[in-house]
């Protein structure tokens, strides 16, 4: 199975486990952050963020996407991230 079609159900099933509710933009923020094992970084937002760190709890295989998401609260926290890639 490709790498990240595993990482896209890890997300799908850590968020169907945490949320009551399914939404929407799950899916395409979840397919977008299972690409994170092929670019340097990717900005995610909050609740794709801590679905990661759910899903990296339980898979240790994705703990590699994690460690290339990050989460930008402000433009000087985005630049500091863009100037260390």
């Amino acid at each position: 199975m490709v790498p990240s079609l595993v990482a896209w159900f890890a997300f799908d099933q850590a968020a169907k486990s945490n949320m009551p509710t399914a939404k929407g933009e799950n899916m395409i923020d979840f397919l977008l952050a299972a690409f994170a094992l092929y670019v340097d970084k990717v900005q995610v937002d909050k609740r794709v963020f801590h679905q990661a760190e759910m899903a990296a709890n339980k898979n240790p295989f994705l703990e590699r996407i994690k460690a290339n998401m990050f989460r930008a609260k402000d433009l000087k926290s985005l630049l500091n991230v863009l100037k260390s890639i």
